[in-house]
């Protein structure tokens, strides 16, 4: 089916890039700059973090670089502008047809490629919607296809990653999600939930970790209702509670407030936490 990127994601890209600002205010300086910083974000993303995390899976395999083609950076890039995640699917699978790796295809593909709309965009030849359609699209490939070439899920590694009950900006927790499947976790990813529908997940499937993303001071008591209800409400009454998101920046003490058991600064950090609570037995097992 067509990975179309939701409204909400591309929302919350504009949001978080600041193009729609600019673009609304005759696309100032410091606010193209800043669009800019967060456009490379994603693929400074793939390069150092989710690359480095496939080739150690798949036992050092050494990248490519002459996966690398202009031509089908610039078509991938058309197609996730206009929102056509099978066509960009099918560009990253012909890749690894032809004998490239996924890492390949990520590092020499999909970052060129975000970076691309991002240097269109500044260059005027498309606009702010096109650009943020194109990062949703390329984020819901990489998510769609992790799946297929990160696979052999370790034991007791399943996380449940959510917003707070309310929240909308759901980009930051996507890349977590894309971390931890790539660390060989089991992984359901929610972002459009109420307190029922997450108390009917936990209750429902055993999960070693909830992840749970915050933005700002708003829906403080929501996370720490939610945290409260979902503890409660779990099949594994030793499930850890992960705290992430904007709002625990410099504000650590925040994570205990809401009843989480620790706070995670990126992705990575969020893995290391998580891997250890398995490792040290705080989760319980599925078995």
């Amino acid at each position: 089916m067509p990975l179309d990127p939701s409204a909400e994601v591309v929302a919350d890209v504009a949001r978080e890039s600041g193009m729609a600002a600019s673009a609304g205010a005759g696309g100032g300086l410091p606010a193209a700059r800043e669009g800019q910083r967060w456009r490379n974000a994603f693929a400074k993303t793939i390069e150092s973090e989710i690359v480095p995390q496939l080739l150690k899976l798949t036992g050092g395999a050494q990248l490519d670089s002459a996966a690398a083609n202009p031509g089908v950076i610039a078509a991938v890039a058309d197609a996730a502008a206009a929102g056509e995640g099978e066509v960009v699917t099918a560009h990253v699978l012909s890749y690894t047809d032809q004998g490239y790796s996924y890492a390949d295809a990520l590092l020499y593909l999909v970052a060129p490629a975000a970076r691309l709309l991002g240097t269109q965009w500044d260059e005027d030849s498309r606009d702010f919607f096109d650009v943020t359609v194109g990062l949703g699209t390329l984020h819901q490939v990489v998510s769609h296809l992790s799946g297929r070439f990160v696979s052999h899920v370790l034991p007791d590694r399943r996380i449940l990653l959510t917003l707070t009950p309310g929240e909308q900006h759901t980009f930051g927790l996507a890349i977590v999600d894309h971390f931890f499947r790539a660390a060989r976790w089991d992984v359901d990813f929610e972002a459009e939930t109420d307190f029922a529908s997450l108390k009917r997940f936990v209750s429902r499937r055993w999960y070693a970790v909830l992840g749970l993303s915050l933005s700002g001071d708003t829906l403080v008591e929501e996370a720490a209702e939610a945290v409260s209800i979902l503890r409660k409400a779990s099949l594994n009454p030793q499930m850890r509670v992960l705290a992430g998101g904007p709002a625990f920046e410099n504000r650590r003490e925040l994570a205990a407030y809401i009843g989480a058991d620790a706070v995670a600064v990126d992705g990575r950090d969020a893995v290391q936490i998580a891997d250890r609570w398995v490792t040290q037995g705080l989760v319980g097992s599925a078995q």
